[in-house]
């Protein structure tokens, strides 16, 4: 979508002589993007969005300064759009910022909007959004906002076999939240209030199931169950980690209803511009087994998932790697070695030590131990290679009490009663991926990382609503860091710090400069870099952080 202006040579720009003089007349021309539940390629013939324009920061929108109050564009019968009132710039040189929403609405509140959902009312359920920061000027020829749904949808499909009784219809329930607020700014959706009963409504039939269900719902995580009744008797389809419904993104579940039991075809959790679905176990209501989440991507559709097993899918080798008998099952049976192609011939894990799942955090270890713990702290009875000694009293009698470094230690000034040696990788004895898996399987160092990060593709996406780094190799195999953060003295509890939006994973190097810290792998959604972090805390050895075991080539 573009809103069209005039456009004139600086010299010959007509320079307003008061904020109210009409500067362009401004036009929309077709917008791209998948609308609604219909899924066509454009808006239709009638619609309207309403635009706001401000002027002063691009991160806040004051009243003082909104120049654009929801001018209502409307789509005509040329594929024009027209604005009602004229949009107007404020003058000649101040930047101007863009918002766009579909349907038109009048905002007051644009970082908490209230939204209820709909459910007899689809299209207006549906949110589209668009935004320009880039800070725009009366001389630009066009205002480019490119539209994005920022609500879910849930499509259930459903076959039936073995009943008595031909079924002629279903009722499917999910029991989810049906309030929320939207900051259209970060174009982002934070459900509120209690959860409620939804009944999605049916729709035209897809061709090979019985019936077919679908709706707009609000991004959220955590729903426990989709309920289907037939009759008198409820079935549920029941994932073990709960049914995530991410935003922008159109979730489809087919399933097969026997008269005992739910027979679950595939899932997929896709953008809306794609539509692949991924295998998956489902449960019969009041079943305790365990199911397979699907592993998607939504900002480009479907990734293959690589819990798939040792010897399935793309991120597994022909053979697994060399390892002890029996020294896996607690990490899961699909524990593995991923052969990336790197030029050392390493293999990474396709999960982190203590994880049962590619997207699972694992557990955390303070640099050179090789069991968890409750706490992280830098202390004699806390750290393994930290100790503080009464060695002398002064001439008064008093202790003279000295504290530091046991082990790898390279500078006098750091070590307990002066300690030093010349170890600067940990040995195996004190390295937990040796220690958990035995055989060759080791701790990455800082060169293994930056090998990694060298050469391969890095991308910020999410795995079962698990935010995190897809690492892929150019043989097309990859692996998933997930944002687990990390444990210290300050943030020592099962929830950690910085969870989902940073990462930190140890090497077995130390740092050369100061040996109070080691090298690890650091990122955010902008940043990856192997990193040791000096000048603050988070790479202090004590601290508690994940670790992705290596095997090197035979």
């Amino acid at each position: 979508m573009t809103l069209a202006a005039c456009n004139y040579d600086k010299d010959d720009a007509p320079q307003p002589a008061n904020s109210g003089e009409i500067v362009i007349d401004a036009s929309v021309g077709e917008m791209t993007q998948k609308k609604a539940l219909k899924l066509g390629t454009t808006f239709d013939t009638g619609d309207a969005i309403s635009v706001y324009a401000w002027t002063g920061s691009s991160s806040a929108i004051d009243a003082e300064n909104l120049q654009v109050n929801n001018a209502i564009n409307t789509l005509g019968d040329d594929g024009k759009w027209t604005a009602t009132p004229k949009m107007l710039w404020k003058d000649g040189q101040s930047k101007h910022y863009f918002l766009g929403v579909y349907p038109q609405k009048a905002i007051t509140n644009f970082t908490a909007d209230e939204y209820a959902l709909n459910t007899a009312d689809q299209e207006a359920s549906d949110v589209l959004v668009a935004t320009n920061l880039d800070g725009i000027s009366y001389r630009s020829t066009s205002v480019p906002l490119t539209f994005k749904h920022i609500m879910s949808v849930l499509h259930v499909n459903i076959n039936y076999a073995n009943f008595s009784t031909e079924p002629t219809e279903a009722i499917v329930k999910v029991n989810a939240k049906t309030n929320a607020t939207i900051n259209y700014l970060t174009k982002s959706v934070t459900p509120t209030g209690d959860n409620s009963d939804i009944v999605l409504p049916a729709i035209e039939t897809v061709d090979g199931y019985k019936f077919s269900y679908k709706s707009i719902l609000i991004p959220q995580s955590g729903i426990k169950e989709i309920v289907i009744r037939i009759g008198d008797q409820s079935f549920a389809y029941v994932p073990q980690k709960g049914i995530t419904l991410k935003s922008g993104c159109y979730t489809t579940i087919n399933m097969t209803i026997r008269r005992n039991e739910i027979t679950n075809d595939n899932v997929s959790i896709v953008d809306w511009n794609k539509e692949e679905p991924i295998d998956v176990d489902a449960l019969e209501k009041g079943d305790d087994s365990s199911t397979t989440d699907p592993t998607t991507d939504p900002e480009s559709g479907t990734i293959t998932d690589p819990n798939e097993g040792p010897n399935q899918g793309p991120n597994s080798d022909p053979t697994p790697a060399p390892t002890p008998s029996g020294e896996l099952t607690e990490l899961g049976a699909t524990f593995t070695a991923v052969d990336l192609g790197l030029p050392s011939g390493l293999k990474w894990a396709n999960m982190n030590i203590g994880a049962t799942k590619p997207e699972d955090y694992g557990d955390y270890f303070a640099w050179g131990e090789t069991e968890t713990k409750a706490s992280y702290y830098k202390d004699n009875s806390n750290y393994k290679f930290y100790k503080t000694t009464t060695t002398t009293q002064d001439a008064d009698g008093l202790d003279v009490i000295t504290s530091g470094y046991t082990k790898y230690c390279s500078k006098s000034y750091k070590g307990c009663d002066g300690f030093t040696d010349a170890l600067t990788t940990l040995e195996l004895s004190d390295d937990v991926a040796n220690a958990m898996l035995g055989g060759n399987w080791r701790m990455p160092t800082k060169a293994d990382w930056q090998e990694l990060k060298n050469n391969c593709t890095i991308e910020w996406r999410q795995l079962n609503g698990a935010n995190g780094y897809k690492v892929t190799s150019p043989n097309g195999k990859f692996i998933f860091l997930p944002a687990a953060g990390y444990r210290s003295s300050s943030y020592f509890n099962s929830d950690g710090h910085n969870n989902d939006s940073q990462g930190y994973y140890w090497s077995s190097s130390l740092t050369e400069n100061d040996p109070s810290y080691a090298w690890y792998l650091w990122f955010n959604s902008d940043d990856f870099s192997v990193s040791n972090h000096t000048y603050g805390s988070k790479s202090t050895r004590n601290n508690g952080c994940t670790i992705r075991a290596v095997y090197p080539a035979e």
